[in-house]
C-alpha cells in the first residue's frame, strides 16, 4: 500500500494491537515535546466489513450525489459516505440556498431540476431559489428511490491497496473503524479525504485565498441594492458584503461575508481556527449592519453557514495519468470548458478525484465549486468511466473472513476501540496493512463533546491554566440544546453560577444582532447568539477546538485513558491527555 512517509523514521511508536485494540508507548530518547515525536499504529490488522460494493463514493455533496446516481441507474450497488447527517453541503452547509444557472435551465440534471420547488417566487431568471429541507430530502429521497445505501457521520481513515487498484476504504465513526469493500472509488469530498490517503502530494499554492460566509437575516426592509459598503476594519474583501434575496419573500435576504486568509492551511487543527476566525468576522459584521444599515434596524439574525464557501484543499502536485491507462485519453465539453479525464486520475487506477484537488484551470476550479456546474461535470465523467468499466474496476475477490474470539489484550498501554459496529450482529472482517497515526498534541484535559455540558468544561479547565482541547462532530458548539433550538434551561429559574453567566452573556450577544428576539423569561435567546456565545467563551479561553470530528478510540494505561484516538475529513490522528472528560 502506498503511504505518506514524512518525518516517519523521526518518531518513536505507540503500537496498537489485539481485538478491543491494544498500544504499548515507547518514550523518545531525549526530552522536549515529546508528542512531536511519536506516532501510534493500530495492529489489530482485521476490520469488520460493514458493506460490500460495485461504486463507494465519498461524499454527498452534489458530486457525490451525481456520481452515485449515475451508477445506480446503470445497475450498480452503491454506499455513499457523507460526514454530516445531510446531504448538498454545497447549498446546505455552505449556507448558499440558491442555484445559478444563467439563462438557460432546461438542460441541469433530472436530481438538480428536482431541487427546485415550483412554489418559490424566481424573481431573477439567472437563479433558482431554494429551501433547504427541500433540498435534503430530495436528494436523500433520489438516491434511496435508486437503492443507494447512505452511511452518515463517518470520515474516510484509510484505503485499502491492492497494486495499482484500491478494493474499498476504511471509516471512522462513533461506532469505530469499519470497511467498505468497493471496485471502484469516487473521493467527492471538499478535503479529498480519501486521496490525501494515498501518498500523493499536493501543491503548496492555491487558486484563491477567498472565503464566504453567508448569514440569513429576516424581517428585513426592503434593499434596492445587491451590495452592503462596510468599514475597512471588519476586514471583509473591497469593504462589501453582498446581498441575495431568500426564498420566503419579502424581507428574507442572505449577506455574504467575503474574506481572505493568506497562504491558507489545510490539516484539521488549521481548518477548524480558520473557520473560527471567519464565524467571529462575521458575528461583528451582523452587529454592524444591524446597527448602523437602517433597512437591518428590525431585522433578524437567524442563522448562518456551517462551513465556508471556498477551497479546503490545494490541488494534487502531479499528474497520475499513465500511458498504459488509455481509458484516460478523452476529454469532457461542459458549458465550453474541455476538461481532461485525466485531470481526476490519481494514484490508483479506479480512484478518481471528483473535487478541487482535480487538475483543472482556476475557471475550471471554480466551475467544480457549484453545485450545477460539478453535477454537470460528474454526470459526463461518470458516463465515460462507465463505458470502460472493465478497465477501471478491481474484479478479483476480496477474502473476508468469519469473525473470531477477540484478540487478546497486551501491554500496559492499550488503545481500545469498538471490535464490531453492532452489538450481536455477526460481521466477516478484512485484513488491512495498518498505517501511521500521527500523535497530533499532547495535552492536560481533553474534552470530547462540545454541547452544554462539554463547552463550559471546556472552557473552564482552559480558564484555569490547564492546556485544553475540545472535539465536536458539528462545526460549532452547542450541541443538540442549541442546534436543537433548546431556548431554556430546565429548573425553577432562579440560576446562579455558569447557568447564570450563560444566560446573561447570550442576552447580551443577541442584542447586539437584534433588540426584537423574543426572551424565553430569563433572557433574549437565539441560536446564533448562543453558539456565538460558547465560540466566544472557548476562544478567550485559550482552549484548542477540532470540529468535524469523532472519537473512534481511546488510548489506555492500565486503568486510565490517557488520549484518544480521532477521525477527522483529514484523516486519522491521536491526541494524548492526563485527563479526558466524555461529555
Amino acid at each position: 500500500m502506498k503511504k505518506d512517509k514524512t518525518n516517519i523514521s523521526r518518531r518513536e511508536f505507540i503500537k496498537i494491537t489485539g481485538g478491543t485494540s491494544v498500544a504499548m508507548l515507547c518514550a523518545p530518547a531525549f526530552a522536549g515535546n515529546f508528542f512531536k515525536n511519536e506516532h501510534a499504529r493500530f495492529e489489530n490488522d482485521t476490520v469488520p466489513v460493514l458493506k460490500n460494493c460495485d461504486v463507494v463514493v465519498a461524499g454527498g455533496g452534489f458530486a457525490g450525489v451525481s456520481a452515485a446516481l449515475h451508477f445506480a441507474k446503470t445497475g450498480k450497488k452503491v454506499v455513499l459516505v457523507e460526514r454530516r447527517i445531510y446531504l448538498g453541503r454545497e447549498v446546505t452547509s455552505e449556507y448558499r440556498p440558491w442555484f445559478d444557472i444563467g439563462e438557460n435551465s432546461s438542460d441541469l440534471p433530472e436530481f438538480v431540476q428536482a431541487c427546485i420547488e415550483q412554489e418559490i417566487d424566481q424573481p431573477d431568471n439567472t437563479k433558482k431559489l431554494l429551501r433547504f429541507d427541500h433540498v435534503k430530502r430530495t436528494l436523500e429521497d433520489e438516491l434511496f428511490k435508486h437503492g443507494v445505501e447512505i452511511v452518515y457521520a463517518s470520515n474516510v481513515v484509510q484505503v485499502i491497496g491492492n497494486e495499482d487498484k484500491l478494493q474499498g476504504i476504511v471509516i471512522g465513526n462513533k461506532s469505530g473503524r469499519q470497511a467498505i469493500l468497493s471496485k471502484l472509488v469516487f473521493d467527492c469530498t471538499e478535503t479529498a479525504s480519501v486521496v490525501r490517503l494515498t501518498g500523493q502530494k499536493f501543491s503548496d499554492k492555491v487558486h484563491s485565498n477567498k472565503y464566504i460566509r453567508t448569514l440569513e437575516f429576516t424581517n428585513v426592509e426592503p434593499l434596492s441594492t445587491n451590495s452592503i459598503d462596510v468599514p475597512g476594519t471588519l476586514q471583509m474583501i473591497g469593504s462589501k458584503v453582498g446581498v441575495q434575496k431568500g426564498y420566503l419573500g419579502e424581507g428574507h435576504y442572505y449577506v455574504d461575508c467575503p474574506m481572505e486568509f493568506n497562504s491558507p492551511e489545510f490539516d484539521a487543527k488549521s481548518v477548524t481556527i480558520r473557520e473560527a476566525e471567519a464565524w467571529e468576522k462575521s458575528n461583528e459584521l451582523a452587529k454592524y449592519i444591524y446597527q448602523n444599515v437602517p433597512e437591518f434596524k428590525n431585522a433578524y439574525l437567524t442563522n448562518s453557514s456551517y462551513q465556508l464557501n471556498g477551497l479546503y484543499t490545494p490541488q494534487m502536485l502531479d499528474s497520475n495519468y499513465e500511458i498504459n491507462r488509455q481509458s484516460l485519453n478523452q476529454s469532457l465539453s461542459i458549458q465550453n470548458e474541455k476538461i481532461d479525464l485525466k485531470s481526476f486520475a490519481t494514484p490508483y487506477a479506479n480512484l478518481f478525484c471528483l473535487n478541487e484537488a482535480a487538475l483543472l484551470s482556476q475557471k475550471q476550479t471554480d466551475l467544480i465549486k457549484t453545485p450545477v456546474g460539478v453535477s454537470k461535470i460528474v454526470s459526463s465523467l461518470s458516463e465515460k468511466i462507465a463505458n470502460n468499466w472493465s478497465l477501471l474496476a478491481f474484479e478479483k475477490e476480496v477474502e473476508v473472513e468469519k469473525e473470531n474470539e477477540h484478540q487478546k489484550s497486551s501491554g500496559k498501554v492499550q488503545i481500545k476501540e469498538k471490535y464490531s459496529p453492532q452489538k450481536g450482529k455477526p460481521y466477516g472482517r478484512i485484513r488491512i496493512n495498518n498505517e501511521i497515526i500521527p500523535v497530533i498534541d499532547d495535552v492536560d484535559i481533553l474534552v470530547a463533546g462540545g454541547g452544554t455540558s462539554g463547552a463550559p468544561a471546556a472552557y473552564a479547565a482552559a480558564k484555569e491554566g490547564k492546556k485544553t482541547i475540545v472535539i465536536d462532530m458539528n462545526p460549532g458548539f452547542g450541541g443538540t440544546g442549541t442546534y436543537g433550538g433548546v431556548d431554556s434551561y430546565w429548573g425553577p429559574g432562579d440560576y446562579n453560577g455558569f447557568t447564570a453567566s450563560h444566560i446573561k452573556k447570550t442576552t447580551e450577544i443577541n442584542k447586539s444582532f437584534s433588540k426584537f428576539f423574543p426572551s424565553n423569561g430569563y433572557g433574549l435567546w437565539s441560536v446564533e447568539a448562543k453558539m456565538a456565545m460558547w465560540l466566544q467563551e472557548i476562544r478567550n479561553s485559550g482552549a484548542q477546538i477540532l470540529w468535524n470530528s469523532f472519537v473512534i478510540g481511546t488510548i489506555m494505561e492500565e486503568n486510565k485513558v490517557i488520549g484518544v484516538v480521532v477521525s477527522t475529513p483529514q484523516g486519522v490522528m491521536a491526541v494524548k491527555s492526563k485527563i479526558v472528560i466524555d461529555a
